[in-house]
C-alpha cells in the first residue's frame, strides 16, 4: 500500500506540473509500475516459500543421516579400543538382512551379551536433486548443501564398507577387519557430522540433531 500511495502521489505531481505528457500516458505508466511491483512481491513470496520447503526437506534428510552416523559410531567405538590389542578382542560382528530387506548388525562376545542395531541407507540423492534449485536463490545455503552432500556420500561409503566387511576381510585374508577400519571410520565421522550439523543448523536454527530411523 505504501508503494501504491507513493506512486499515486508522484503521478499526481507529474500531472500538476507537466503540460507535455498526456494524462493517459501517466496512467499507463502507473498501471505498468503497479503490475511490476506486485509481480516482484509475488516472486519474492514464492522464493521464500520454496526455500522454507527445501529447508524442511533437507532437515529431515540430515536427521536420517544422523541416525546412520550414530549407529556406525557406536559400532566402531566397540572395536576401536582393541585395534592395538587384536588378540584380546572378544567381539564378533555379524551383518544380517531381514526378510523385509533391512540391513542390521549384531555384536556378540561382550559381557552384556548381544548388541545390535540397523544400518539404513545413507541419504544423498535428495541433496543432489535440489542443488540447482538452491544455487539459484542463496549462495550460503548452497555451500552448506554441497558440503552435506559430500558428507552423505562419505557416510554411504562407510556404511557400505561395514556391510561388506566380511567379504573384504576374506578377500585380503584378515580375520577381523573392524579392528583396522574402526579408527579410520571414527576419524571420518568427525568431518561428516560437522557438515551435516552445519546444514541442519542453517535449515532449522537448531544446534542439536535428533536422528530418525525412517
Amino acid at each position: 500500500m505504501e508503494f501504491v500511495s507513493g506512486l499515486l502521489s508522484t503521478v499526481s505531481s507529474w500531472l500538476t506540473h507537466s503540460g507535455v505528457i498526456p494524462a493517459s500516458a501517466f496512467i499507463t505508466i502507473m498501471i505498468f509500475l503497479i503490475k511490476e511491483h506486485l509481480e516482484s512481491k509475488r516472486k519474492k513470496r514464492n522464493k521464500e516459500n520454496e526455500i522454507s520447503a527445501l529447508k524442511k526437506i533437507f532437515a529431515r534428510e540430515c536427521e536420517l543421516n544422523w541416525y546412520l552416523s550414530s549407529q556406525i559410531e557406536n559400532l566402531c567405538r566397540t572395536f576401536k579400543p582393541y585395534e592395538e590389542d587384536a588378540e584380546n578382542c572378544p567381539y564378533e560382528l555379524s551383518i544380517l538382512t531381514t526378510p523385509s530387506g533391512k540391513t542390521t548388525y549384531e555384536i556378540t562376545g561382550g559381557e552384556q551379551g548381544m548388541e545390535g542395531g540397523t544400518l539404513p541407507q545413507a541419504h544423498a540423492d535428495v541433496f543432489k536433486k535440489f542443488m540447482y534449485d538452491v544455487v539459484k536463490h542463496d549462495a550460503e545455503f548452497y555451500e552448506h548443501l554441497e558440503s552435506a552432500y559430500e558428507a552423505a556420500l562419505e557416510l554411504r561409503h562407510l556404511r557400505d564398507s561395514i556391510v561388506d566387511i566380511h567379504h573384504t576381510g576374506e578377500r585380503i585374508h584378515v580375520d577381523n577387519l573392524m579392528l583396522g577400519f574402526s579408527g579410520y571410520a571414527l576419524a571420518e565421522l568427525k568431518s561428516i557430522n560437522s557438515d551435516i550439523k552445519a546444514l541442519y543448523k542453517f535449515c532449522t536454527e537448531k544446534s542439536v540433531i535428533i536422528g530418525r530411523s525412517r
